[in-house]
C-alpha cells in the first residue's frame, strides 16, 4: 500500500471542530474549515491584498475566491480559515491541495492587520497537526527568496530547501521547500543566519552549509536573504558574480 501523500486522492481530513485562538494583541480568532458561507469574506480578503502581497501569494480574483468557497464541500483540498470572533471578517487563509499524484502544495496568507501576532503560526500548526493525523506525510511550497518573514516562518515550521528555479510566471528565482510532517520540528539557532548570494544553485549550496551547522550544533540556523540586525551570518556567494552585487548588510 502506498503512503497517503503519494496518491492523487487525498485522505479524509480529520479536522473535527473549530478552534478558538488568541492573538498577541488580545483579539480572538476562530480557526475552521472554509465553507460556502465564506464566499464574500474570502472575496473581500483577496480584494484587500496589496500588490506586494499578491506578488508573493499569487492572489485570486474576487470571482475565483467566491467560487472556491462556494465549492468547498466538494473540494478535496484542505482549506483552513481564520475569522474574527464575530465571524464578520476573514483574517487568514491556508491550504493543502493536490494538483496531481504526489506531495500536496501548501500556502498561507494572513491579512496585514493580523500579521506578526502569531496567527500564521497557529494556522500552520492546526493544518499540519490535523493533516499528519489524517495520513499526510510530506508537504511542499514555493517561496520568493526575498520574502524574509515567510522564509523564517516556514523554516521554523520544519520546511527545508530542496530546489530552486526561475518562476516562468514572474521571471524571478523561487525556492521549493518541503517539510516532513512526521518529523519533529527543528530547534532554531538564534544569532546566526545563512545568507546565499547569487543565482540559481547558490541557495542549495547554502542549504548544505545550513545542514552542516545543524549537525554540529543540534540547532538550525535560518536561511535568509538578509541577516537580522545583531546576528552573525555565513555568506555563501557565487564568486562568478560581478562586483555590482555587494554583500547585504543588516541595518
Amino acid at each position: 500500500m502506498r503512503p497517503a501523500d503519494d496518491v492523487a486522492q487525498p485522505p479524509t481530513w480529520r479536522l473535527e471542530a473549530a478552534r478558538r485562538v488568541s492573538m498577541r494583541d488580545g483579539r480572538v480568532a476562530l480557526l475552521r474549515r472554509l465553507c460556502a458561507a465564506d464566499a464574500e469574506r474570502l472575496a473581500a480578503f483577496f480584494a484587500d491584498l496589496t500588490p506586494r502581497e499578491t506578488y508573493y501569494f499569487f492572489g485570486l480574483s474576487e470571482h475565483e475566491a467566491r467560487n472556491l468557497a462556494a465549492n468547498a464541500v466538494e473540494d478535496s483540498a484542505y482549506r483552513l480559515v481564520a475569522v474574527d470572533e464575530r465571524q464578520e471578517r476573514l483574517l487568514g487563509y491556508t491550504f493543502l491541495q493536490w494538483r496531481h499524484a504526489g506531495i500536496p502544495t501548501f500556502g498561507v496568507c494572513v491579512h496585514r492587520e493580523a500579521q506578526s501576532l502569531g496567527l500564521g503560526r497557529q494556522l500552520i500548526d492546526l493544518l499540519f497537526t490535523t493533516a499528519a493525523a489524517s495520513g499526510v506525510g510530506r508537504v511542499a511550497l514555493t517561496v520568493h527568496p526575498d520574502n524574509g518573514p515567510a522564509l523564517r516562518l516556514y523554516q521554523q515550521a520544519g520546511f527545508r530547501l530542496v530546489d530552486e528555479f526561475i518562476n516562468s510566471h514572474q521571471g524571478v528565482k523561487q525556492y521549493r521547500m518541503e517539510a516532513d510532517l512526521k518529523r519533529e520540528r527543528p530547534l532554531p539557532l538564534e544569532g546566526l543566519a545563512i545568507v546565499p548570494i547569487g543565482g540559481v544553485g547558490v541557495g542549495l549550496a547554502a542549504a548544505a552549509v545550513q545542514q552542516a551547522v545543524e549537525l554540529r550544533t543540534g540547532r538550525l540556523p535560518l536561511l535568509l536573504s538578509m541577516p537580522p540586525s545583531g546576528s552573525a551570518a555565513i555568506f555563501v556567494a557565487d564568486l562568478s558574480l560581478p562586483s555590482a552585487h555587494p554583500i547585504p548588510v543588516a541595518k
